[in-house]
């Protein structure tokens, strides 16, 4: 009996050392306190469940390294609102100044205690009588005061940091090969709150198809995969979404032969929408929250996406209280078997906008505020036949504004209809629960529209002579009807609510419809209704059909007389300037960017003037012109959403206007000088080999010892907070 209570002693006493002492890997919240330097914090339910009703517990972590203090990232928060609440307190109790309170959906994001304090965080929890919910997970860490947390170059290995500036190389180091049979897991997550990680691949190499690095957009590989790289396939730029935590997950694993030389990654913060997050993506798994990319199907700007494709990418507002807003320019795939499904809202669960295939192109597409203004795009493709895919315009709009395109048509009478024309597709969002054509214009024939729910009226001018066919696209039941011929746009106009029996008319339930006009002479003008009898809103588009030999006058429809567009380089950046003669319903310009001509970014969205005869100015400067060529284009976008694209024109950046490296040649010591605040420097031959690499704090300038390099050619990068600058060093 006696040996029986001094074993249970000694078991209580070990036990509470651990509790009150030592490292958790995992916390489930509850009555205690750790002293450590990595865990995760989660609710009561830990990872998977909820937590419990009538809840009241105290947990306090302190820091196990001197000096240091504990930072609490909380990557998921979500309670009854307003009843159940977490409380953290900057101290290793609540008698210390309490951070926050904190309910519902408003997560803590960093929170970071301070040295005065003792470098502790308290969290106390509280839930009432009814109701649970998912709780939280936070990552725990220790920081260096004001010091942004690790830093530094990382060869790649289990673990993980919070900083918001470093160098990640596979395991080999900057100069050699990683190994065989690696399987390492490495998080990055942000120092500064309502940040996120963002990784600037500059080289990668790894035994194409065998050695495969997976990205995650979270603080672990539960969150959803950005992509996985092997080969040459770089990852480019990639950045997190601060709804999954603003963490980068990298999960590298090769196998039991052949290595490479592996990769550089440079590793930084970036404002969610402030320029970094945004650029082109081509589809593949993952998300973004951001006001300004360029969406193309996996082929990219030039090619075509793949057979037996399966991706979802989510497009989340980088402003509190827009929704993002997508503007096809084009889009192609198998009709029938390859398709873009889009939901109004952060994930599958949300509701369907709708389905695209074929040249049915989605058009203007917006989301809902009340679904969080996200949009939500998945593509399937069948295992032959593919396609070149589509590009989209992202941006984000104040709900109901407009935002810059598309939208409801203002062509709901025929004594206002739009031009349409061969070559220039039109492409509108159709509105549901709207008048009837026979309610607005009820002297007009119908013929064999038993009903004509949410009315669009166009008219066309024939400018070669032949039989006309306008195919009419849709997702859902839609219907037509074609009047003419009229001598002019204006007896068609005088004519409006008199109109007799249609030479055209489909009543049908199909998706897809054909209008016709046999023997079209130059010169007469046609009036085309088409009603959303589906009642739903969808993108419906018009479009010259094969069969028709008739021509029609563009000249309608032209929106923009564009007299000039030039780029020049000055002091601030490369000055873009645009002059416009006339414009008729011009909703916005995009402005793109590219280092190829082949590649597009938007850079830029500049409001048009509607619809003037007079001369307009604009202008927009591009402060992050890549080093050398630069190529532009203006996409001009429609009231009614159509697009038109401009012919490129291409300007020179001064490689010294970004990067100056005092003296060059250089025998010992480079100052590396920008214009902009950089936090690595790196050095590499004319091979591509890295030879010296320096992080530091986010300055202008940095002095680097090159005196143990031999004498020749070499390139000199450094990361800025809008990417990366180059020039040439001359070693003597």
């Amino acid at each position: 009996m006696k040996t029986f209570t001094k074993t249970l002693k000694v078991s209580i006493a070990v036990l509470m050392c651990f509790i009150t002492g030592t490292s958790f890997s995992q916390v489930n919240m509850t009555n205690g306190s750790s002293t450590t330097c990595s865990s995760t914090l989660f609710d009561s339910g830990g990872s998977g469940g909820n937590y419990t009703n009538s809840e009241n517990f105290t947990y306090t972590y302190c820091p196990a390294t001197a000096g240091d203090v504990i930072q609490a990232v909380f990557t998921s928060f979500l309670t009854e609102s307003g009843f159940d609440n977490l409380a953290i307190y900057d101290g290793p109790n609540t008698g210390f100044p309490q951070i926050g309170n904190y309910t519902g959906a408003t997560s803590p994001g960093t929170v970071a205690a301070t040295l005065a304090n003792g470098g502790c965080l308290t969290f106390v929890f509280t839930s009432d009588g009814s109701v649970t919910s998912a709780g939280w997970e936070a990552l725990i860490s220790c920081i260096t005061p004001g010091g942004g947390g690790g830093g530094g170059p990382i060869n790649m290995t289990n673990g993980s940091d919070v900083t918001c500036s470093g160098t990640l190389f596979d395991s080999g180091g900057s100069g050699g090969n990683y190994a065989n049979s690696e399987n390492f897991t490495y998080t990055y997550c942000p120092a500064t709150a309502g940040d996120v990680m963002q990784a600037v691949f500059t080289s990668f190499l790894t035994e194409s198809g065998f050695d495969n690095l997976t990205i995650y957009d979270g603080p672990n590989s539960g969150f959803p995969q950005i992509g996985n790289y092997t080969g040459a396939t770089s990852p480019g730029t990639v950045s997190a979404t601060l709804a999954n935590g603003g963490c980068l997950t990298f999960v590298f694993t090769s196998d039991g032969s052949v290595t490479s030389a592996g990769w550089e990654a440079l590793i930084s913060c970036i404002t969610p929408g402030g320029g970094g997050g945004g650029g082109p993506i081509n589809m593949t798994n993952g998300s973004s929250v951001t006001c300004s990319s360029t969406f193309y199907d996996s082929g990219g700007s030039g090619a075509a996406y793949n057979n037996s494709e399966n991706f979802t990418y989510t497009y989340c507002p980088a402003t509190a209280g827009d929704v993002i807003q997508a503007v096809f320019a084009n889009f192609l795939t198998e009709s029938g078997f390859d398709q873009l499904t889009i939901y109004d809202g952060p994930n599958t669960g949300s509701p369907i906008i709708g389905t695209y295939s074929g040249a049915t192109s989605p058009g203007t597409v917006e989301a809902t505020l009340a679904n969080g203004g996200c949009l939500t795009f998945v593509f399937t493709s069948d295992g032959s036949v593919n396609s070149t895919g589509w590009e989209a315009i992202i941006s984000c709009v104040v709900p109901g504004s407009g935002g810059g395109g598309g939208g409801a048509p203002t062509n709901v009478t025929c004594d206002i209809p739009d031009p349409i024309c061969s070559g220039s597709p039109i492409v509108f969002t159709a509105q549901a629960n709207g008048t009837t054509a026979a309610t607005a214009n009820p002297g007009n024939n119908y013929d064999c529209l038993f009903t004509s729910p949410n009315p669009s009226w166009y008219y066309l001018e024939i400018s070669g002579g032949g039989n006309l066919a306008i195919d009419i696209t849709a997702g859902s039941d839609i219907d037509f009807e074609l009047w003419g011929p009229f001598a002019n746009l204006a007896a068609a106009v005088a004519s409006c609510n008199s109109y007799g029996v249609p030479i055209d008319c489909s009543y049908s339930i199909a998706a897809t419809e054909q209008a016709n006009a046999a023997g079209a002479l130059p010169g007469e003008v046609y009036v085309l209704l088409v009603t959303n009898y589906a009642n739903t809103v969808q993108t419906i588009t018009l479009n010259d059909a094969v069969a028709s030999t008739a021509t029609t006058n563009c000249n309608i429809v032209l929106p923009v007389e564009l007299a000039s567009f030039t780029a020049v380089e000055d002091k601030e950046g490369i000055q873009l300037n645009w002059t416009t003669l006339s414009e008729n319903n011009n909703d916005y310009f995009v402005v793109e960017r590219s280092i190829d001509g082949k590649v597009w970014s938007s850079i830029g969205i500049v409001d048009g003037a509607g619809t003037t005869s007079n001369i307009q100015d604009y202008n927009l400067v591009d402060r992050n012109a890549f080093i050398g060529s630069n190529y532009y284009r203006l996409k001009q976008f429609d009231t009614d959403g159509s697009v038109k694209v401009y012919d490129v024109i291409n300007v020179q950046k001064d490689v010294n206007n970004d990067l100056i490296l005092i003296p060059n040649p250089a025998e010992d010591i480079v100052l590396v000088a920008s214009e902009n605040e950089f936090s690595v420097v790196a050095i590499t031959d004319i091979s591509g080999t890295h030879v010296l690499t320096k992080t530091q704090n986010w300055m202008k300038q940095a002095t680097i010892d090159v005196a143990g390099l031999k004498s020749g050619v070499y390139l000199v990068s450094i990361q800025t907070k809008y990417g990366i600058s180059t020039d040439r060093l001359i070693i003597r």
